[in-house]
């Protein structure tokens, strides 16, 4: 069965452009070489009414939802909150939790870092690879993890094989020194005939003659055909002023 993801990008500081969102980039990369195909990625603000909407707007149509950011322990972290009216239960204390931080800070303990091992009471921790610390959680299919990326890429790597799927995605690039107008019939003529793939044009940023073309498709089959038929096209219309490679 395909599976299927959308990613919530939440806080504020995101949608004023203060921090730039590279873990969905990651996570998004991640996703599709497991074969999951990730439909949405949402930006939302750090506002508890605007996550709870679009939890339950979404959480019982796809496979995999991810939540990131919002984790911490001051007033504008609202996500476990949010999670909690989701799933209609209360925010508690972890045991489990408390005894990481407990062993993680010793005698220095206090009960505002026990703060930290505050979540939803239906959800489950997601422990760092070291198992020292708890930073994430999981709520039914409700993948919740901190913004900050190098926790999130480390706690990510203790779960990723629940969301490896048996049918994965195939990808094929193709580079040509050529206007997206002179090809783009071509294109649309080899996206009627394969419809299982999955055709994108991307020219460079630097120069606009300077073209990636990929190819995606669960059928690798499918992909050297349309591949192929589209050089060739290209070829006979363009004969020897096309490089490509």
């Amino acid at each position: 069965m395909i599976k299927k993801a959308i990613i919530l990008t939440i806080g504020n500081e995101i949608l004023s452009g203060d921090v730039l969102d590279e873990n969905s980039n990651w996570i998004a990369k991640k996703l599709f070489s497991f074969g999951v195909e990730l439909e949405f990625i949402f930006t939302i603000p750090d506002k508890e009414n605007i996550i709870r909407k679009f939890l339950l707007d979404y959480k019982d149509k796809y496979n995999f939802v991810f939540t990131i950011g919002g984790m911490g322990p001051t007033p504008d972290d609202v996500t476990k909150l949010a999670i909690a009216n989701t799933f209609n239960c209360k925010l508690v204390k972890n045991s489990e939790v408390i005894e990481l931080i407990k062993n993680y800070y010793g005698n220095n303990v206090s009960e505002e870092k026990l703060i930290l091992a505050i979540m939803p009471e239906k959800s489950k921790p997601i422990f760092t690879s070291d198992k020292l610390w708890a930073v994430g959680i999981i709520t039914e299919n409700v993948y919740s993890f901190p913004g900050t990326p190098k926790l999130l890429k480390d706690s990510f790597s203790t779960i990723e094989n629940s969301f490896k799927s048996e049918s994965i995605i195939y990808k094929s690039k193709l580079n040509i020194n050529c206007e997206e107008t002179k090809f783009s019939e071509i294109m649309k003529e080899i996206c009627n005939k394969y419809n299982d793939v999955d055709i994108g044009s991307y020219p460079s940023i630097n120069d606009f003659r300077n073209v990636k073309i990929i190819f995606k498709s669960r059928s690798i089959e499918s992909i050297n055909n349309a591949r192929q038929e589209f050089i060739n096209k290209l070829i006979n219309k363009l004969g020897n002023n096309i490089e490509i490679s």
